[in-house]
């Protein structure tokens, strides 16, 4: 996002924070549980891609509640996000999750697309 257009950094951190809970949902199930309690949203039974877009959602909510304002409204291209030459290179920079050129693409877009 930062590449696209000057922005603080913490709403591109913000924009990416409930995708990349989702994404960990099937990496790191039991630090997803935590997170789910932590916020007020664990439900017993419920699988760790539930609770994650659960946890996703809250934050989601919270960010309108204080009114980040959204990628579009802050008049960000999409496709200058695609086409950033560091997402050629994320799978080489050892993320704990394992994050596949792929995964960060659709990282990327979801959070451009989730927020709204």
């Amino acid at each position: 996002f930062l590449q696209a257009k000057s922005l603080p950094h913490g709403l591109p951190c913000a924009w990416a924070l409930p995708e990349v809970i989702s994404f960990a949902a099937s990496h790191q199930p039991k630090q997803i549980e935590k997170i789910a309690k932590a916020m007020g949203v664990f439900k017993e039974g419920e699988n760790a891609k539930v609770l994650a877009e659960n946890c996703a959602e809250t934050v989601r909510g919270l960010m309108k509640k204080i009114n980040i304002p959204t990628p579009q409204q802050q008049e960000i291209d999409k496709q200058k996000i695609m086409n950033n030459p560091q997402l050629k290179i994320v799978e080489k920079l050892g993320y704990p999750m394992g994050l596949s050129e792929n995964e960060a693409e659709l990282l990327m877009i979801r959070a451009y697309d989730g927020y709204k």
